[in-house]
C-alpha cells in the first residue's frame, strides 16, 4: 500500500478532459505550501483494508467541498461509534477506590439466590429437629447415614450391629414421619 499522487497536467482545464501527471510525495508537499495557486485534492482509499494503493488526486473546488463533506461525515459517525465500542474489563480487575472485584459485584446467574435461602433455611429448620430427637432416633439416622455414605444398604449396617432389621425400618419411618410433620406444608 503507498500513496500516489496525481495532478492536472494542465492546472486550469477545471477537471474536463485533462491529462493526469503522478507526482511524487515531496513534490506534493511542495505544492500544498506553494501559497499562489489555490489547488484542490480528494483521497481515495477504498480497498485499503485489502492492500489497494491511496490515490490523491486534484479536483475541483465543488467536488472537494462534497469529498470533504462525506469525509467529515464518516469523521463523526466513527467518533460516535467509539462511544460504544465494546471495552474488555477483567472480572479480577480492583473496581476504582474500592478493595473489591469485578467478580464481587457482579451476580452468578447460575445461581437461583431465592432457591438457595430456601434450602439455607430447610437446612436450618432439619438441624433443629434432629437436635430434638432422642439419642435412639439419632442413632438410627447414623445409620441411614453410613448407608448413603459408604454405599451400602441399611440391611447389611443392621446385621454388621446386630440390629434386628425390621425394628429398625419400624423406627426409621416413625422419625422419618415425625420430621416430615415438623416441616411446613406448601
Amino acid at each position: 500500500m503507498a500513496n500516489k499522487y496525481y495532478i492536472w497536467k494542465d492546472p486550469n482545464c477545471k477537471g474536463t478532459s485533462s491529462d493526469w501527471i503522478e507526482i511524487s510525495g515531496t513534490q506534493f508537499y511542495a505544492l500544498g505550501n506553494d501559497k499562489t495557486q489555490k489547488r484542490y485534492f480528494k483521497r481515495i482509499d477504498d480497498g485499503v483494508e485489502d492492500g489497494a494503493d491511496v490515490l490523491i488526486l486534484e479536483t475541483t473546488y465543488e467536488e472537494y467541498k462534497d469529498w470533504h463533506k462525506k469525509q467529515e461525515s464518516k469523521r463523526r459517525k466513527k467518533k460516535r461509534q467509539e462511544q460504544y465500542k465494546p471495552q474488555f474489563i477483567s472480572l479480577d480487575d480492583l473496581i476504582s477506590d474500592s478493595e473489591f472485584t469485578y467478580n464481587d459485584v457482579v451476580p452468578d446467574a447460575s445461581v437461583n439466590v431465592e432457591d438457595e435461602a430456601l434450602t439455607n433455611i430447610e437446612n436450618a429448620m432439619l438441624r433443629e429437629i434432629i437436635a430434638s430427637l432422642n439419642d435412639e432416633e439419632k442413632q438410627v439416622l447414623k445409620i441411614v447415614k453410613q448407608a448413603i455414605e459408604k454405599k451400602i444398604s441399611e440391611r447389611q449396617i443392621c446385621r454388621e450391629m446386630g440390629i434386628d432389621r425390621e425394628e429398625f425400618r419400624y423406627k426409621r419411618e416413625k422419625i422419618f414421619k415425625k420430621i416430615q410433620k415438623s416441616f411446613p406444608q406448601n
